[in-house]
C-alpha cells in the first residue's frame, strides 16, 4: 500500500551526518530526517517506529485472524499520525441508515509529541468519523525507546477488541439517546462551544456539517448530529490535534452535550 502523505521514507541518523555538533549534556545525539527535511532530534536510545512498519504488522495479524478491516489514517506536516483499522463485519446501526463499527486506532509520530499508542474506539461510517469510547479509552501507550513494544500493540490490541463488544453494545444505547432528542442546531452548537473548550472558529463549518447530513441523508437535527459534526471537525479539519489532545476534546464536548 503507497501512500506518500503516510509511507515516506525517514530514518533516525547521528547529528554529526547532518552537520551539527552538539555538547554531550544536551542528551540529543540524533536526528530524525526524510530527504527533504529534518523532522526532530533525539537521543540514542529512541526507536523509531515508521508508519509503514506499523500498518504491515497490523494488517498482517488481521488477515491472519480472517478480521476484515478498512484501512484511513490522518497525517499531519509529515510528522504525526493516526491509522484506523475499521472492523465492519461488527457495524451496527444507531439509526436507519447510520452504521458504527469498532476500529483499532494507532497513533504514532516522528516528532516526539505523540507517543506511538492504540486504542479501541469507534467509528461512524457513513461519513469517516472516528468517534471515541466514552469515560476511559482502552489504550497501551509505548514509548519510543528500543524494545518496548517487542510485538505486544498488535496481540493486544486483538484482546482489547475482543472485550470491547460489550463496551461497544452500551456505546450504542448512549447514542440512540442522543439522536431521540431534536434541536435547534445554532442555539445548541454555540452552547455547547460556550461551555468547553471547542475551537470557536469551526462553528461555520460544524453547522455546513449538520447542513450537509440532514439534506444529504435526511438525518433529523439531533444532539447526535451536533456531536458527529464537532466530532468530524476533530478528526478532518484539526490535524494539530491528532492524539490525545482530540481525544479528551471529544469527550469533552460528549459529556457536557450527555449532561446538559
Amino acid at each position: 500500500m503507497e501512500n506518500k502523505e503516510l509511507f515516506f521514507g525517514v530514518k533516525k541518523v547521528p547529528v554529526e551526518e547532518i552537520g551539527i555538533k552538539l555538547e554531550p549534556k544536551s542528551g540529543i545525539s540524533h536526528a530524525i530526517i526524510t530527504d527533504k527535511e529534518v523532522l526532530s532530534f533525539c537521543s540514542g536510545d529512541y526507536a523509531l517506529v515508521t508508519n509503514k512498519e506499523i500498518y504491515e504488522a497490523f494488517a498482517q495479524v488481521l488477515e491472519a485472524n480472517h478480521i476484515a478491516f478498512d484501512f484511513s489514517y490522518a497525517a499531519h506536516q509529515n510528522s504525526r499520525f493516526r491509522m484506523q483499522f475499521v472492523i465492519k463485519e461488527l457495524a451496527r446501526e444507531v439509526a436507519v441508515g447510520d452504521l458504527l463499527a469498532p476500529e483499532i486506532k494507532v497513533y504514532n509520530s516522528y516528532d516526539g509529541h505523540v507517543k506511538y499508542q492504540f486504542g479501541i474506539g469507534i467509528q461512524r461510517l457513513v461519513c469517516s468519523n472516528g468517534l471515541t469510547v466514552l469515560e476511559s479509552q482502552k489504550e497501551l501507550k509505548i514509548l519510543h525507546t528500543a524494545g518496548a513494544d517487542n510485538g505486544q500493540a498488535i496481540n493486544q490490541s486483538l484482546g482489547l477488541l475482543e472485550d470491547f463488544q460489550e463496551d461497544f453494545l452500551e456505546n450504542m444505547e448512549i447514542f440512540e439517546d442522543l439522536n431521540s432528542f431534536k434541536v435547534n442546531p445554532e442555539i445548541r452548537v454555540k452552547e455547547v462551544i460556550e461551555n468547553t473548550h471547542f475551537p470557536q472558529y469551526l462553528e461555520p463549518a460544524i453547522l455546513e456539517r449538520i447542513s450537509e447530513e440532514v439534506k444529504n441523508y435526511d438525518f433529523k437535527p439531533t444532539d447526535w448530529l451536533v456531536y458527529n459534526a464537532m466530532n468530524y471537525q476533530l478528526q478532518h479539519n484539526a490535524g494539530n490535534l491528532i492524539g490525545r489532545k482530540a481525544d479528551r476534546m471529544d469527550k469533552e464536548i460528549l459529556e457536557f452535550i450527555l449532561e446538559n
